[in-house]
């Protein structure tokens, strides 16, 4: 998937595989780059590390939502 494409797959629920889908190389890195950044300005770590508490240490937010401009926000 491209960009627009993964944007619109995260903002629709149930368009998601219970059995827990794989991304492509590719599709990774437009994610992490949609999720990169926090609104506080912080860095956003990416969830799938170990040990992450707080998706922006900046803030401490945890939990991520998409705007509607269809970019991922804490």
């Amino acid at each position: 998937m491209d960009r627009a494409q993964l944007s619109q797959h995260l903002t629709n629920r149930s368009d998601w595989s219970r059995n827990g889908g794989q991304f492509e190389p590719s599709e990774l890195a437009i994610i992490n780059d949609l999720t990169s950044q926090c609104r506080c300005g912080g860095d956003m770590v990416s969830e799938w590390k170990d040990g992450v508490l707080y998706r922006c240490p900046a803030c401490r937010g945890y939990r991520l939502q998409l705007s509607d401009s269809g970019i991922l926000f804490d």
